[in-house]
């Protein structure tokens, strides 16, 4: 494959066109684009000059790829926030057990029933914490009510 990450001017000098962290297609943007179009432009047969409908086409493939960064970018975004508010709610119904008799399978596959004393949040899962034991939320089989106060 082809190294593309420089292109040689019309003086022979090399152009860096990439950022030499970023590979393959990822390391392309508008700028890079821009620069080969230039390039191209400088470099190519005062005979046969590239036509108008080409460099048109070039152009709109820019702008397309352009969008789908701009997509790929908003896409990842909202699947964070959506990511931040799931977490948020697990927190919530984590902390909304506390005080509460459930029943429960550890990871051992172990069933066990106790009071909730704890509600505990790592690595964006909730846990809740049954005597010195930490139980996922989704591992949660049945829920009682308050246990009585003495």
């Amino acid at each position: 494959m082809a190294d593309i990450s420089t292109v040689a001017s019309p003086t022979g000098q090399s152009i860096n066109i990439v950022d030499d962290k970023e590979q393959g297609f990822n390391a392309l943007d508008s700028d890079a684009f821009m620069k080969l179009l230039i390039t191209q432009l400088q470099n190519q047969d005062p005979t046969e000059p590239t036509s108008n409908e080409q460099l048109l086409t070039q152009l709109s493939q820019m702008r397309s790829l352009q969008a789908s960064v701009e997509l790929e970018d908003t896409i990842k975004l909202l699947s964070d926030s959506q990511s931040s508010a799931a977490t948020a709610a697990f927190a919530s119904s984590s902390a909304s057990l506390i005080g509460r008799v459930v029943t429960a399978t550890t990871d051992q596959g172990e069933t066990i029933e106790g009071e909730v004393d704890r509600a505990i949040l790592r690595d964006g899962k909730a846990f809740v914490g049954i005597g010195d034991i930490e139980v996922p939320i989704e591992n949660i089989t049945s829920v009682r009510g308050q246990v009585a106060t003495p």
